[in-house]
């Protein structure tokens, strides 16, 4: 199970708050918000502070958007996981 909250910012911003676990069940609903906001053209920021889990495909999507989105709020286990 996955909470999404998104936080609007000013400058064309957007924070997303992830919450739960990022596994094959939730990704899709993570995808969709942040791919949403990136075609917006805003620049988006995802604080995974409250990720408890990061499933295989979770990890495969956070490596691919590393670059396009600020990952923040990272626990040590993660940063190690996305190298």
């Amino acid at each position: 199970m996955i909470y999404i909250k998104e936080i609007s910012l000013p400058k064309k911003k957007v924070l997303i708050q992830v919450e739960g676990r990022l596994d094959r069940a939730s990704l899709p609903a993570l995808r969709k918000v942040c791919l949403q906001h990136l075609e917006d053209g805003l620049k988006v920021q995802a604080d995974l502070s409250g990720l408890h889990y990061v499933g295989m495909e979770g990890r495969e999507f956070l490596l691919s958007i590393k670059g396009e989105i600020k990952l923040v709020g990272m626990s040590q286990y993660l940063k190690q996981l996305l190298g």
